[in-house]
């Protein structure tokens, strides 16, 4: 269950720095996997509504 961050469009460094403390633990558990899913459909709601980071603040057109 791999996300981009440039397609989700939030700080890379954010991104790496959450997803290596959490995902390892997660993933081990049912509910991990679960919490992991509704995280990848947070993001993309974020992103359907256009809430892009500093980085890619130019990009907003592609995704609309």
């Amino acid at each position: 269950m791999r996300i981009s961050p440039y397609l989700v469009g939030i700080d890379t460094g954010y991104y790496l720095k959450v997803m290596v403390h959490t995902r390892y633990i997660l993933n081990r558990s049912k509910a991990g996997k679960l919490l992991t899913t509704k995280i990848r459909l947070i993001l993309l709601q974020n992103r359907e509504l256009g809430f892009n980071s500093e980085n890619n603040r130019g990009q907003k057109e592609v995704y609309r």
